[in-house]
């Protein structure tokens, strides 16, 4: 454990800062998250799955979090389900774990787990027919869920604001703002939308040069030419969904929806610049607290001065691995071993990484997670003879399957999904004018080629929305990570009885197994075997396990992932607060209010006004009575003896003109229009065809 005031990192300042978790007092610093300052503090069990009550830790470093989702405050003014890395800590910032009764390391319901072979997909369709679901519905209530429903709400309104621009960028990563500055340089009015509260995306972490500049230098760089060029870079602000010409995005300062601000933007061109997600891989006990992605590990190392651990395993399938592991020994952490399913290449320099001790091992896998609680150990074995496995101490598992492209903006209004077989994923296909994907949701996962794509994208966007080019312009030159050299790879070896112990969605807890049952049961279309198993279900959304359970659906199935497709997403692909959803529409506003031009005038008068058609017009008049009644007989009496007036300017009307207008008029009503004298008025009956009134 690192002392608060000794870390560093990208996004730390220096003010220590006070909070709870689970009753118990943490110190963290200013520009923690929740799950750095609670890694920092050594705290790695975080939460419980919802299903078996699995201990749980942090997977990942963004809103993809699976596992450790938080309830803030105290009852009954909760906010449940906040996920741990993207909630800032503040001083006396009350935090709890969630699906967890007594306690968050003694859970009762962990017993859940020793039946876990009974509670396969779909086991609430068929378990629970016996005697009746009544006999079961308030057990199943009191466990189902990610958190507890807060009984009242302290979170103040969120403000809207509207906004226009001819280019919007979604991503502030490199293709992201590579793509602002060139739209800003061909005089495109630009609005930035970054989710995150810093820029930059994964060179925050990877080891780069742009322009000559060190990452965070061009980085820092490119914001102030784009400020000095006008435009507008909003950040903690994610695009949530949007229709037509309407995007709307969704800023949670702090990661928190108090305070919460909608931006309804309408934008000429939109370029998708919102990076990729990182993928585990199935196998044994993937789920133990200690087993990360291993982006994660270095954007909490890189960005708050946390080591995950301090001996650790890698897993994986492609090049990314070597760079990370000399990114995390120059953190301090020492790497016991690489696992690679990959055979060797030349490309590949280990000379340093095996003077650090490192073992590099390819065509190789880890079959399992040793450790009950936490990671204790890595059970290592080679592709061929899966029987000949060793164990490998560590303390920290950190495993990439890959990167899946975050194309969902891509696919609504007119998108459709791409098959790319060098990533093992899919891409968006850009079906709009008005849309273009770059970056690593365009498939680019080497800086060059990503600064490029973004280049090509910001010059695309400004040319559509402007309706001229930029000439004499040239894409950023970067120098990163190489190229990854995937090599598809979905889950370890295992017997049928241990598959259910390889989870592919760890939120909702479904497993191979589950998805093996499904198929058994005659559920082959992705969107058949989501239903019934939860596959990307809740918070999650697939993020992290959509493409990772369509593999391995095609590989139990013996077809392509091309040919069984990924589960359709749907907006908002983050979650957003009910309060957000209806902007000022709420309580009394709940519908708009119009007023006529008299309301001044009944205002002075004593009128008491209501809604009436969603027209602000006189219930009565309190000088004429204290109520209603009393005041509508004093009213009546006055008119008849005396008159009345009556506004007649919010009535809709029809204008109908013409030489036969009066006659066709006629066949509508029951009385005659056609004898109404010029400029004079009357009450008439309209009928429908069927002659109801």
């Amino acid at each position: 454990m690192i002392s608060p005031t000794m870390r560093r990192g990208y996004r730390l300042g220096s003010t220590p800062v006070s909070f709870s978790f689970d009753g118990r007092r943490f110190v963290g610093v200013a520009g923690d998250s929740a799950a750095s300052a609670l890694l920092a503090n050594g705290v790695r069990l975080l939460g419980r799955s919802v299903k078996y009550r699995r201990p749980r830790g942090i997977l990942s470093a963004g809103p993809d979090e699976p596992n450790a989702l938080l309830t803030v405050g105290s009852a009954p003014a909760l906010v449940p389900n906040v996920p741990a890395p993207c909630l800032a800590i503040a001083d006396g910032l009350q935090l709890a774990s969630q699906n967890r009764w007594p306690t968050l390391r003694f859970d009762l319901s962990s017993v859940l787990g020793i039946g876990s072979r009974f509670w396969g997909a779909g086991f609430y369709y068929k378990t629970f027919m016996w005697p009746s679901w009544r006999s079961y519905e308030g057990l199943i209530r009191r466990l189902a869920g990610f958190g507890r429903a807060p009984g009242t709400c302290a979170l103040t309104a969120p403000t809207t604001e509207h906004l226009s621009c001819d280019v919007l960028v979604i991503g502030a990563g490199a293709a992201g703002l590579a793509a602002a500055l060139v739209a800003v340089q061909a005089g495109a009015k630009v609005i930035v939308c970054e989710r995150e509260p810093v820029c930059g995306g994964e060179l925050e972490f990877e080891t780069a040069s742009i322009e000559g500049l060190p990452a965070q230098r061009w980085v820092a760089d490119t914001l102030a030419r784009l400020a000095a060029g006008g435009a507008r870079v909003l950040l903690e602000t994610a695009v949530v969904g949007g229709s037509g010409d309407l995007v709307v995005a969704h800023r949670e300062p702090g990661g928190l929806p108090a305070n919460a601000r909608v931006y309804r933007i309408r934008p000429r061109s939109r370029v998708i610049a919102m990076g990729a997600i990182e993928r585990p891989i199935a196998f044994i006990d993937n789920d133990r607290p200690g087993i990360l992605l291993l982006g994660a590990a270095e954007r909490l190392l890189s960005g708050y001065g946390v080591r995950v651990g301090h001996r650790a395993v890698l897993f994986g399938n492609h090049d990314r691995l070597y760079a990370a592991a000399r990114r995390l020994i120059a953190g301090g952490m020492r790497v016991a071993a690489i696992v690679d399913v990959r055979p060797r290449h030349q490309d590949l320099t280990l000379d340093d990484l095996l003077a650090n001790g490192v073992e590099c091992l390819f065509e190789m896998a880890v079959l399992a997670a040793v450790g009950s609680s936490e990671v204790r150990a890595a059970r290592v074995a080679p592709l061929a003879d899966p029987d000949s496995a060793r164990v490998i101490d560590c303390d920290v598992l950190l495993v990439s399957g890959g990167w899946t492209p975050s194309m969902h903006a891509g696919l609504h209004e007119g998108g459709a999904r791409q098959y790319a077989p060098e990533l093992g994923a899919f891409i968006a296909s850009d079906a709009s004018a008005w849309r273009v994907s770059c970056g690593a949701a365009n498939g680019q996962l080497e800086l060059a080629q990503v600064l490029a794509d973004g280049h090509q994208a910001g010059l695309t966007a400004a040319a559509r929305a402007r309706s001229a080019a930029l000439e004499h312009s040239t894409a950023p030159i970067g120098h990163g990570d190489a190229a990854p050299q995937l090599l598809p790879f979905w889950r370890s070896y295992a017997n049928r009885a241990d598959e259910k112990r390889q989870f592919v969605d760890m939120q909702n807890d479904v497993t191979v197994a589950d998805l093996r049952q499904t198929l058994a049961e005659g559920f082959q279309d992705i969107e058949h075997v989501k239903r019934y198993t939860a596959l990307g279900f809740g918070t999650e959304q697939g993020r992290t396990s959509g493409v990772l359970g369509a593999a391995i659906l095609a590989e139990l199935s013996q077809r392509s992932l091309a040919t069984v497709g990924i589960s359709r997403t749907r907006a908002p692909f983050q979650p957003a607060t009910l309060a957000t959803l209806c902007g000022d529409r709420q309580g009394w506003a709940l519908r708009p209010e119009r007023r006529t031009p008299l309301h001044d005038w009944h205002a002075a008068q004593g009128a008491e006004l209501e809604s009436m058609g969603l027209w602000m017009r006189p219930r009565f008049y309190r000088a004429n009575g204290a109520d209603a009644f009393s005041a509508g007989i004093h009213e009546a009496a006055r008119v008849r003896a005396h008159g009345g007036i009556v506004d007649g300017s919010t009535l809709g009307k029809i204008e109908v003109y013409g030489a036969g207008a009066a006659a066709f008029l006629d066949r509508l009503y029951l009385t005659k229009a056609s004898t109404l004298r010029i400029g004079r008025s009357k009450y008439m009956v309209l009928l429908r065809e069927d002659g109801m009134v």
